[in-house]
């Protein structure tokens, strides 16, 4: 196995898997890929700014997994969108690239999108939600003496060649993709840190079906996604394994990330 494939310890007690090494701490993190969207992902806003977790993965299986905290710029035209809905009821898109700030959350899985309250300052918005088209890409921000930074040829082959590969896992409607979309969206509809009994109580599985009303998703990948919650409300209330809901539907997100990252590579020839 190779440092893309490296898990957080605490996945051990969901999925059984194992924790590798994430490479030298010297040199430049993976390039990241975004699963695009089949809905966009409402923001969570308060008056300290917006946020939302998005489902991401390896693209560079020879590089590190970034730090937590690792800092992530969207590739040349990436196709991020903000959704903006004004609370007079009128809808603007905007460039995401230019207002979100994007910082690794749980190694190469997710990435948190964030946009400080400053920048909202003075807007009477009611809600903001992600679009990321096919293909997007995030590169991890360069750091002065680098001992292995990021080559031309390695950034055109990664957010190129491989990119496009990893549509079909990722972009595409599919079991294991619409699964981790739900899945992820249903997180994004928990609070953060949130312990409430609503958690349990399937109102966050009503309201992503609700989002995800009409699209195209895979019925497996919808039969995944309402098995992970079943799971997680007996792990949650019953026989009590995790703490909360939101780590429960974290470790089930990144372990299947995780997996269908390891497909990719397959596919590509890697190990």
């Amino acid at each position: 196995m190779t440092k893309c494939m490296t898990i957080l310890a605490g996945l051990l007690t969901l999925s059984g898997a194992v924790v590798l090494g994430a490479g030298s701490a010297d040199a430049a993190p993976q390039i990241l890929g975004l699963q695009a969207s089949l809905r966009p992902t409402l923001m969570q806003c308060t008056t300290a700014g917006c946020r939302a977790d998005l489902s991401a993965f390896c693209l560079e299986q020879h590089r590190p997994d970034p730090g937590l905290g690792t800092v992530y710029h969207p590739a040349p035209n990436a196709p991020i969108a903000l959704i903006v809905t004004a609370k007079s009821g009128t809808v603007s898109r905007l460039d995401g690239t230019k207002y979100l700030h994007f910082i690794d959350d749980r190694g190469f899985v997710s990435i948190t999108a964030t946009i400080p309250a400053s920048a909202l300052a003075g807007l009477a918005v009611a809600s903001i939600a992600i679009e990321v088209g096919k293909d997007a890409s995030l590169l991890p921000e360069e750091k002065p003496g680098d001992q292995n930074p990021q080559l031309a040829d390695e950034l055109a082959l990664a957010t190129g060649a491989n990119r496009q590969k990893a549509e079909v896992y990722f972009d595409k409607s599919g079991k294991d993709a619409d699964a981790i979309r739900l899945t992820n969206a249903m997180l994004n509809n928990l609070a953060p840190h949130s312990r409430n009994k609503t958690d349990t109580d399937g109102s966050v599985l009503r309201k992503t079906l609700a989002q995800y009303d009409g699209a195209a998703v895979d019925p497996a990948g919808l039969d995944l996604a309402e098995q992970i919650h079943k799971d997680c409300v007996t792990k949650t209330d019953v026989t009590h394994h995790v703490d909360s809901m939101r780590d429960c539907l974290e470790g089930s997100h990144d372990v299947l990330v995780t997996h269908t990252n390891v497909d990719f590579w397959e596919s590509l020839g890697g190990s």
